[in-house]
């Protein structure tokens, strides 16, 4: 029995976009689903320890360190990159925090870095929005959640044009509650019964050809069917002023948690049903997070993570609370991974398949602000433009030598691959093989070797 796909999707511009069940299609047609590729960008700020940072390759695969270990269950999901260099704040001045955050993304600076410490100092649209105007059209642009503003933007719209993102105790209602752009809340009303009753009837539907699939797209149908639920559940609960839903599966926010867990569920629900393509997400800090596990002694997580070897403190506890803190952005990163592994996507696959999670640090070596050898780990295939399982390794001699850094080395000096290069692979990984430089010519050769397939 042949079922429209617009049987399917009545209603839909009300609410979401069906899943393609490529069971019912022609054979023919089945070779023909190609889910779109979407790329994510989990940032993570203020450095690491890179002396305990770097994973080894062998004979044996991929050999996680102790501060990745959490990323273990993950281990042929990930690609860690190790010698890419933030080359664009070779002269910069001024607080580190604000070049930082405004090259990392931008990969160009401002020539009066030390002039706008108090305002945005991006010099440049960053490689998410850049890919955001590039890839396949979206009802949303881009997914924000959770940017700084100001002077530690992270993501730009153009030079000193920072990204407006949604905070994370909104952005279910932001993203799901109103696709259509009212903001008139008799129109908002009316929408929310009338995307009430398209669940009913996308449910109906749902049972009617629930027998008639493969196994495959039963999953798929399944997994969508509790997505649905859920979105019912949250609707009805928003309408009487309620945040989030009583079932704890999927997580709901919490006031004063990390909410990573959440964070990553909304990214995955949000790209399966095609909202967006493309999102940037800034981790919780948790300096300013009473929930955060780890409790710093004599500071807070920001303070603590940039003391230098000599301020008189116990070095190994200092040490053991940095190691907390860097297996606790491991442990968060890897429930993102988990999540969008678990996902169904369009084509049969799951959304890790065809998606690519980059998460980089602002910093390298947390104690210092300096800006070698930026830890820097992808997830996802990318719609198989990335091999994961492996790691690649940019370092030159001179970089990998650990005792290069430290209070008096010369933060302008660097040897290894760019962040630049790095920014025109994520380019080619998300299709774009047109790209050839991005950010500042200067600091630019191409992609980086080896990286996209």
């Amino acid at each position: 029995m042949k079922i429209p796909r617009r049987h399917f999707l009545k209603g839909a511009g009300a609410l979401l976009p069906i899943p393609l069940l490529t069971s019912l299609l022609p054979k023919t047609a089945r070779a023909q689903v190609v889910a779109p590729r979407r790329i994510l960008f989990f940032l993570q700020d203020n450095g690491t320890l890179r002396d305990e940072w770097t994973p080894t390759a062998g004979t044996g695969g991929l050999t996680l360190p102790y501060l990745l270990s959490p990323l273990e269950a993950v281990k042929g999901d990930i690609l860690p990159i190790v010698g890419v260099d933030n080359h664009i704040t070779h002269d910069h001045s001024g607080n580190a925090h604000d070049i930082g955050n405004g090259t990392l993304l931008t990969a160009i600076a401002r020539s009066d870095f030390a002039s706008v410490q108090s305002a945005a100092n991006g010099g440049g649209p960053s490689i998410d929005q850049y890919l955001a105007g590039r890839l396949p059209t979206a009802p949303r642009r881009s997914i924000n959640i959770n940017l700084p503003s100001g002077s530690f933007a992270v993501s730009y719209q153009a030079a000193a044009q920072p990204t407006t993102g949604l905070s994370l105790g909104n952005a279910f209602a932001d993203l799901f509650g109103n696709f259509n752009g009212t903001t008139d809340p008799q129109l908002i009303a009316k929408r929310r019964v009338t995307r009430e009753s398209v669940i009913d009837s996308v449910l109906e539907n749902f049972r009617h050809v629930n027998t008639r699939v493969s196994a495959a797209d039963k999953a798929k149908l399944d997994h969508h069917l509790t997505m649905l639920r859920d979105l019912e559940t949250r609707l009805a609960l928003e309408a009487q002023g309620n945040s989030c839903a009583p079932d704890p599966n999927p997580p709901v926010f919490a006031p004063n948690r990390p909410n990573n867990d959440y964070a990553a569920y909304l990214y995955a629900l949000a790209f399966a049903c095609q909202l967006s393509h493309v999102g940037s997400y800034m981790t919780a800090q948790p300096g300013s997070d009473p929930a955060f596990p780890v409790r710093f002694t004599g500071g807070d997580y920001h303070n603590w993570i940039h003391q230098g070897p000599d301020y008189g403190l116990d070095p190994v506890r200092r040490r053991e609370e940095w190691r907390s803190t860097m297996r606790w952005y491991a442990t968060a990163f890897a429930a993102w991974v988990q999540r969008f592994k678990a996902t169904p996507d369009t084509d049969g696959g799951s959304l890790l398949d065809n998606t690519l999670i980059v998460w980089p640090n602002v910093f390298g070596m947390g104690s210092y602000h300096d800006f070698h050898e930026i830890p820097v780990v992808l997830a996802g295939r990318a719609g198989g433009a990335i091999q994961p399982g492996r790691l690649l390794d940019y370092r030159r001699a001179r970089a990998a030598n650990p005792t290069v850094f430290g209070p008096s080395y010369d933060r302008r000096s660097f040897v290894n691959e760019t962040t630049n290069n790095l920014m025109v692979s994520l380019c080619h990984a998300m299709g774009l093989r047109d790209v050839t430089t991005f950010g500042d010519p200067a600091f630019c050769t191409g992609g980086l070797p080896g990286l996209v397939g």
